[in-house]
This record gives structure tokens, C-alpha cells and sequence, in this order.
């Protein structure tokens, strides 16, 4: 069975998806996650609520149960699964977990290196002649 064919995927816990996760909203599946207590535990809750989708995260397992059975069963989450997934990748490539990120963090290294390169003494160079 390949990830397209299902109707909602869900995160393992205690220690969360992380990279599948991602495949899995990638691939326009819908995911129901359980945030965690531990960082593992909260990589999908935290992708989730970057792209706006603070329902899709329980926060009890008793939750995260009634969260899946009710995607399968109620009919209206069948049609929002349809709906989602046309959106899905979009909404994941315009969240602040992806666009972005890249920019951020070569900005943090250059502020990293100027800090570093601006700490070190100055020094006198012979040159040979």
C-alpha cells in the first residue's frame, strides 16, 4: 500500500514520526499526532501547528483515540481528507517550518562567524619579501 491510498496516517508515540511525518503531509495525507512530553514526542505537533493545524494534535491519549476514530467514521472528515489533501504539500512549503528556515539559519552561522571572527585578536603579518 503506498502512502496516497490512505485516509489519515498516525503519529507513533511516545516518540513522534519526524522525516515520515513529513513524507506523510508531503504526499498530502492528513496526520493526527500526540504531543509529546519529551522533544521526539513533539516534532509533528510542532510541523502541524506551523502550517495551522492545532486539530490535528491531541493532547491525551483518550484524545488522540477519538481524534482517529472520528477522522474514519465521521463522514464530513472523509470529505475534509479529500479537500486537504489538494492543499496539503502548499500549505506545508508556505509554513514557517519550511519557507524560510534555510534563510534563518544561514543567517545564525554568519552571525555565528562574524561573532567568533570579531573575538579573535588582531595579529601582525611579516610577508617575505
Amino acid at each position: 500500500m503506498s502512502i496516497q491510498q490512505c485516509d489519515l496516517m498516525l503519529d507513533p508515540f511516545p516518540h513522534g514520526g519526524g522525516t515520515a511525518a513529513l513524507e506523510q503531509i508531503w504526499m498530502g495525507v492528513p496526520i493526527v499526532t500526540l504531543h509529546g512530553n519529551q522533544a521526539g514526542g513533539r516534532t509533528t505537533a510542532s510541523i502541524l501547528g506551523c502550517m495551522g493545524r492545532p486539530g490535528w494534535v491531541a493532547h491525551s491519549q483518550e484524545e488522540y483515540s477519538a481524534k482517529a476514530v472520528r477522522w474514519v467514521v465521521d463522514p464530513s472528515c472523509l470529505v475534509e481528507a479529500a479537500e486537504v489533501r489538494k492543499t496539503l504539500r502548499k500549505e506545508l512549503l508556505d509554513s514557517p517550518a519550511v519557507k524560510g528556515y534555510v534563510a534563518a539559519v544561514e543567517e545564525a552561522y554568519r552571525a555565528m562567524v562574524k561573532e567568533k571572527l570579531c573575538a579573535m585578536p588582531t595579529r601582525e603579518v611579516e610577508c617575505a619579501s
